[in-house]
């Protein structure tokens, strides 16, 4: 029999026919690219699911690299995708080095630099995950720091071809005269108040921004709320953030900056013939802030009183608004509660012993004024809200505390030893109220809520209080022989943990605004860190923060002269103590010592009370040498001086 021919062509099926309901499918066969790490290892056929039948079945963990996908669909579009994150890496590094400020581009720089940091990381820091007050400061950095701060103190020759100057918008445009004989330059004068709009007022509010402006708006001399007086006072404080050379009364003369104003506004002042009025007052509280931080504060509390008694004459004028008011005299009655509280309480700090609570109502803090933000001019940067009323508000409140706690504590102004059982009790009663200030703060000022700089200052200052109350526990008492509720090692913990404080917030402010644009009230609670801090130097953390808080106080000294004879004062009391500065302070001390602090023409114009925080802590608890040194600065750096001379006479 025939073999059947099974290359034979098969017939077609039938019509009709179907295949049985049973028969299976053909299986098809299913590429995987890409097989899990364990297979790859054992050269097992992978099945391509997570987890795979051969993991499942060995128990083993599944793991498939993606990235190890070779097919071309997948790694061009992976590719893609890398390559358009770097380019948004490149341009936001473009972005840093074009638009923000130069303390930030170097920390950027250090990081690439100095510190070898990974995309990633650069990525992290440039989207904000790595606040600049978390990155160590490298010895390479902090010298580039300085030296970009110094050139930033150097004026600019030729204004006009300034990119800066023409690239400015300022906050508020108003007219130079009638206002000012000093200058008829409209874009000067619209500078300077946009800068003290910006930087100084919103700590020291004692002026209405929006009468103030709208007054000065008018060219009136006889408005309500505006008045020559006001403004030059007010032009020479704001001249302290500035460098051109149209704010300094002598090109030449560093010292001058600002003084022609301060003169123009002595002038006007004298011719008020003792008349008060609001923007008077306002103006003599500018004038004598800006005496302080020139190193005359003997004789701004000397007019303080003189102050006091123009306020209380302006309360009795002037009586609290009225409910039923129009809208218009009620925005008045507000700017006259403004300057009362603002006065009475912002100059607190020079002479807390004689102010009395005013029986006026507290500014509104309904956040309605930060319609209006705040904006870092003239830097560029986004606006922010300002919570200038709830500033204002919790700013008195502290200074209450402050004003309460140092008339309890000093009672007058000699400064005599107190009994440490009278000293612990008293700070005892005043610590938890002050802590409870801070716990109650509105959620929008608290600490890390906002950096904008007035309310960074409004924590220093909280700081500040805290460690001169402590600062007074921190040595043993002569005599004491009762227990202590408050020990000598607890005060200077809570001392140095607000000092540390205040050196972090100073790194926040340094790389988010420039040390340059600050409040000069500044200058006051960073002094009294660094002297908390140069008696613990052997710890690194509070080293460190002392090299910065001193780094920043330098530059402080080339605004303000009082910033200059503070950085003395510590200088000279490191070398009483035999404290070892770090390298990085003692080189830039001596510097200082050598070409800026100028020793016979400095002290002649230092008139200042402002204490040494070291010998006054000792000087209250009655121990040590100290009571033999005076205390108050210009007297102590007069003594250091005489004595330098005479060794060096007999050298």
């Amino acid at each position: 029999m025939a073999e059947p021919n099974i290359a034979r062509s098969l017939a077609p099926a039938p019509p009709g026919f179907q295949r049985k309901a049973n028969a299976e499918p053909a299986r098809q066969r299913k590429n995987i690219s890409t097989a899990c790490s364990a297979c790859k290892t054992r050269k097992w056929k992978c099945s391509g699911t997570v987890p795979c039948e051969n993991c499942v079945r060995s128990n083993t963990e599944c793991i498939i690299d993606e990235s190890s996908d070779n097919r071309r669909r997948l790694a061009v579009k992976r590719k893609l995708e890398e390559l358009t994150e770097d380019k948004n890496l490149l341009l936001r590094l473009v972005e840093t080095l074009r638009y923000s400020s130069n303390e930030h581009v170097v920390r950027l720089l250090d990081l690439i630099r100095n510190k070898n940091s990974s995309l990633d990381e650069i990525k992290a820091y440039l989207e904000g995950y790595v606040p600049d007050s978390e990155i160590e400061t490298t010895p390479e950095l902090q010298e580039v720091l300085d030296k970009l701060e110094e050139r930033a103190q150097k004026r600019s020759s030729r204004r006009m071809l300034d990119v800066m100057w023409l690239s400015h918008i300022p906050v508020v445009e108003v007219p130079a005269t009638p206002w000012t004989t000093v200058t008829d330059d409209d874009s000067l004068v619209s500078y300077l108040i946009s800068l003290w709009l910006t930087w100084s007022h919103p700590f020291c509010n004692w002026i209405d921004r929006d009468l103030f402006i709208r007054d000065m708006k008018s060219r009136d001399t006889k408005s309500k709320f505006c008045s020559p007086f006001l403004v030059n006072s007010v032009l020479a404080e704001a001249s302290f953030h500035c460098d051109y050379p149209e704010v300094y009364e002598d090109a030449d003369a560093p010292e001058s900056k600002g003084m022609h104003f301060y003169k123009e506004a002595k002038r006007l002042l004298d011719l008020e013939d003792g008349r008060i009025s609001i923007p008077t007052i306002q103006g003599y509280a500018t004038m004598l802030s800006s005496m302080a931080l020139l190193g005359k504060d003997r004789l701004a509390l000397l007019s303080l009183g003189q102050l006091g008694r123009m306020v209380a004459e302006a309360s009795a004028i002037h009586l609290p608004m009225q409910l039923h008011a129009d809208e218009h005299k009620r925005a008045e009655g507000r700017a006259i509660d403004n300057t009362i509280w603002g006065v009475m309480f912002s100059t607190i700090f020079m002479k807390p012993i004689d102010q009395k609570k005013p029986l006026r109502s507290q500014l509104p803090h309904d956040h309605k004024e930060d319609i209006v933000a705040w904006n870092p001019y003239p830097r560029q940067g986004e606006k922010q809200p300002a919570h200038l009323g709830c500033v204002f508000n919790n700013l008195t409140r502290l200074n209450e505390l402050n004003a309460e706690g140092t008339r309890r504590l000093l009672k007058d102004e000699s400064r005599k030893p107190m009994s440490r059982p009278d000293l612990e009790t008293t700070i005892s009663s005043i610590f938890p109220r002050l802590q409870a200030w801070y716990i109650d703060l509105p959620r929008c000022i608290q600490d890390g809520q906002s950096t904008v700089p007035h309310i960074l200052v409004l924590h220093m200052y909280y700081h500040a209080t805290i460690m001169v109350f402590f600062g007074m526990l921190k040595s043993s008492h002569r005599y004491s022989t009762r227990p202590m509720t408050i020990t000598p090692r607890e005060a200077r913990e809570t001392c140095v943990e607000s000092a540390l404080k205040i050196a972090q917030m100073i790194r926040l402010y340094r790389s988010k605004w420039s040390i340059e644009f600050i409040s000069g009230t500044a200058v006051y609670w960073v002094s009294i860190a660094l002297f908390v801090l140069l008696e613990e130097l052997d710890d690194p953390f509070s080293r460190r923060a002392f090299i910065d808080i001193c780094s920043a106080t330098k530059a402080f000294s080339k605004q303000w002269f009082l910033a200059k004879s503070i950085l003395r004062m510590v200088q000279v009391t490191a070398r009483k103590m035999n404290i070892s500065l770090p390298p990085e302070t003692e080189s830039s001390l001596k510097d200082f010592e050598t070409s800026i602090w100028q020793q016979e023409r400095s002290r002649r114009r230092l008139s200042s009370a402002f204490p040494n925080f070291t010998l006054f802590f000792q000087r209250v608890t009655g121990i040590g040498g100290a009571l033999n040194d005076p205390i108050d600065m210009d007297q102590f750096l007069e003594k250091s001086d005489d004595m330098k001379l005479k060794d060096s006479s007999k050298g």
